[in-house]
């Protein structure tokens, strides 16, 4: 949802308690057809209220009740599907897609409308932190998740009679929240430790893979942010997605490095490009660890005139960027078909995809699901590329 922008993947996700979800799954729902029609009902008014007084023009449509966390109360008993006060549904605005939620109990409103601003907000944080980390460097995010808690006094249900009603949302922001306030609430946010915010960020001109050191240090200034993915990119790259505009899709060829920061974990992946002819992957080469850094087996190519083989010994490793040049025929359909670990080709025909003009003479692989023209290799025979 939200405006169009390179990378934005807003994660959709009431969060559920994991733990929690066996019980779910046995126990009856615990409201009516008449209390989830009133709230949607009730919704639909707050929601079309609020567009029609900030988005005029804009159309709301499937709105759905959203049913509440599990909630354990003293006797030992868990809520089942139980109902709550919010509703969500989609809105469009000026040809872009939104998320809109309403509280029909509080009449609060939360929509990710102005997400592109959050993002450039905590672009900016987070590069005022690397600053500190005595790194000078460019990032971007592209990727934000917030969790917001949504709670209510009570609500009935079928079998229990009043329940406590609480939601958990990650796509949105109450919308109070203005470009003139966001990098306040952001301030703020990142300092307390239940907000659970995670982000997908792009930077440049590290000079390093990152380390358990760096994640420790990002631990201690943002207690608020549970979990980063981080990409290093070469520099034009890393601009290129500030901007907003969508990078290169050869941006996979010049990727340096990845990590990813937990509160209490850390790996991360150096990157390399290794070719064979007209045959260019991008792969990892090291893997760094808090116990070490570990050299990673290379893929082997070989190339003969209408097959090219790419054998990965290590099938953990994920993604690679497989490019091509000089093809003689780059409209070509190729099959691919994916090999075992022990190097032998798997029974199955394999996928079949095209070849994607990159620009810069490069090709890569397009498959009707494979919309990013990338795909997760862990050995592949691509044949009839020449």
């Amino acid at each position: 949802m939200g405006k169009s922008r390179f990378g934005k993947r807003i994660i959709s996700m009431i969060t559920i308690f994991s733990a929690m979800f066996v019980f779910a799954s046995c126990m009856p729902v615990e409201h009516t057809y008449d209390v989830r029609h009133k709230i949607e009902e009730d919704a639909k008014l707050l929601i079309n209220d609020f567009l029609d007084k900030n988005f005029r023009g804009a159309i709301a449509s499937d709105v759905k009740m959203v049913e509440g966390d599990l909630v354990k109360i003293p006797d030992g008993h868990y809520w089942g599907n139980f109902p709550t006060y919010v509703a969500k549904a989609d809105f469009e605005y000026s040809g872009e897609s939104y998320r809109i939620y309403a509280d029909t109990d509080t009449k609060e409103i939360y929509t990710d409308y102005y997400f592109d601003e959050v993002m450039t907000s905590m672009s900016g944080i987070i590069e005022e932190a690397f600053f500190d980390m005595g790194m000078d460097v460019k990032a971007a995010v592209t990727e934000i998740s917030l969790d917001t808690k949504i709670e209510n006094s009570g609500i009935e249900t079928k079998n229990y009679g009043f329940c406590p009603t609480t939601v958990r949302i990650s796509d949105a922001i109450s919308s109070d929240i203005k470009p003139e306030n966001i990098r306040g609430f952001l301030d703020k946010a990142v300092l307390d430790k239940e907000n659970l915010i995670s982000v997908t960020v792009s930077i440049s001109e590290v000079g390093r893979v990152l380390d358990a050191k760096d994640r420790d240090e990002l631990n201690a200034m943002f207690p608020g942010i549970s979990s980063y993915k981080i990409t290093e990119y070469a520099a034009d790259v890393a601009d290129i997605i500030r901007s907003g505009a969508k990078p290169p899709k050869t941006a996979g060829l010049l990727m340096q490095s990845r990590c990813n920061f937990y509160t209490d974990s850390y790996y991360a992946y150096e990157y390399d490009v290794i070719n064979e002819d007209y045959v260019y992957i991008n792969v990892p080469v090291k893997e760094y660890t808090e116990d070490g850094v570990n050299d990673l087996a290379i893929p082997r190519i070989t190339v003969s005139y209408s097959t090219v083989t790419v054998d990965i010994d290590n099938e953990l490793i994920s993604p690679m960027f497989v490019f091509f040049k000089d093809l003689k025929d780059p409209d070509a359909m190729v099959n691919v078909r994916f090999l075992a670990s022990y190097g032998k080709a798997d029974d199955d025909e394999g996928e079949m995809y095209s070849l994607e003009d990159c620009g810069g003479g490069y090709y890569t692989l397009r498959g009707a699901n494979n919309s990013e023209g990338f795909k997760t290799y862990s050995g592949i025979r691509i044949e009839g590329i020449r």
